[in-house]
């Protein structure tokens, strides 16, 4: 066998094998079709992110109503310690 003959069998010998190691990894990593199916489309992710947004909004606005009614409670209790404070009486609890 000539040089050039080993040289041109070693070279395909070397493409086929990447070839093949390019199929194997295109199998394994590839996202293919079957493997979308189960997630949503772009419209059902997008129904279901503006529901979950919508509920974050939600309980963001009752936190800030609940803080300042908070807020008021404690300045009540302060405000009825002194007025107790100033009559003399001493509060039930």
């Amino acid at each position: 066998m000539t040089r050039k003959k080993k040289i041109d069998k070693n070279y395909s010998a070397i493409a086929d094998l990447v070839e093949q190691t390019i199929r194997e990894l295109a199998e394994t990593l590839l996202v293919t079709k079957a493997d979308l199916k189960y997630l949503p489309s772009k419209t059902e992710f997008y129904k279901s992110m503006d529901k979950v947004m919508s509920e974050l909004q939600t309980m963001r606005e009752e936190s800030t109503v609940s803080t300042d009614m908070k807020r008021q409670l404690n300045n009540h209790e302060d405000r009825l310690e002194t007025v107790e404070e100033k009559i003399g009486i001493q509060a039930v609890v």
